[in-house]
């Protein structure tokens, strides 16, 4: 991949996806998926930053991250269970979530941000965080601060919470299964609220994206072959974002940058498609 003259961390969840039918467990948690994108696709620089349980899943987890070459220096070790989930996978590779321990210590324990925190954080150009991270109570204090900050609301999106958290984010995502027009209306409300971007992401139906002024509507790529869904929209919010703040520093129109960062999120995400977990280092269990 080319390299990306962004330099980003993933704040928040960080989990093992153990796969019940094959009894081997993958790194994941969509914090920690994006952070390892940020370095497939080249990002300049590529932080996690987040609790560590005290675990054998911890332990591994943090062992690959750190093998991978993402810089865990702002990462705590807390005493207790790591995150995890139980998945099985249809025919057709779509992961389904059977049960998770709502992200272990990281779940249990607010993460308090300090000024310490805040600087490091001012050091990236973007910050991402996600519904299931619990990372909400802090986002007032990063956005205090000038963090840019990006959002997915995964599938648990509502009305209130859009109205909570979004006004905090200058790109949010969320998942969405209506029709094309619902998504429409859908990123336009949501941008009401005062992100820079908003992005549905919609399967294989594609995604729809706004920016104030402009509507796109992006197909989903095709893959190869779908061994496993795991990660594919944690990959295309990632490559967006890579795409996107790239073309941005490199002084391209929004439109132009908004609409080739979408098709490029989609080819990204159709490659994450074809591989075991979220971004492979299985591990027997």
């Amino acid at each position: 991949m080319a390299v990306k003259n962004v330099r980003a961390l993933g704040f928040g969840d960080n989990v093992m996806d153990q796969y019940e039918h094959r009894r081997i467990m993958y790194p994941g948690g969509n914090c920690m998926n994006f952070t390892i994108y940020s370095k497939i696709l080249g990002a300049r620089k590529s932080a996690y930053m987040g609790y560590f349980g005290s675990d054998d899943r911890s332990r591994y987890l943090h062992k690959v991250a750190k093998k991978i070459g993402i810089q865990l220096d702002r990462c705590r070790f807390l005493e207790g269970e790591g995150g995890y989930t139980k998945v099985a996978l249809s025919k057709w590779g779509d992961r389904i979530f059977l049960e998770w321990n709502r992200g272990g210590v990281c779940g249990s324990t607010p993460f308090l941000l300090n000024e310490g925190d805040l600087a490091y954080m001012r050091s990236f150009d973007i910050v991402h965080t996600a519904a299931y991270a619990f990372m909400e109570s802090q986002l007032p204090a990063m956005r205090k601060a000038g963090i840019r900050i990006s959002y997915d609301f995964s599938n648990i999106a509502t009305e209130e919470r859009y109205a909570q958290i979004a006004p905090y984010a200058n790109f949010c995502f969320t998942s969405f299964d209506g029709t094309e027009e619902e998504a429409k209306e859908l990123v336009q409300k949501i941008h009401r609220y005062g992100p820079e971007i908003v992005v549905a992401t919609r399967g294989i139906q594609g995604s729809v994206g706004f920016d104030g002024k402009r509507i796109y509507v992006q197909k989903a790529m095709p893959s190869l072959t779908s061994v496993d869904t795991m990660g594919c929209g944690d990959g295309f919010q990632t490559a967006f974002l890579m795409n996107y703040i790239d073309r941005e520093k490199a002084g391209e129109t929004k439109q132009k940058a908004v609409g080739e960062s979408l098709q490029a999120a989609s080819e990204f995400a159709s490659h994450v498609c074809m591989w075991d977990g979220a971004f492979g280092y299985g591990k027997p269990y």
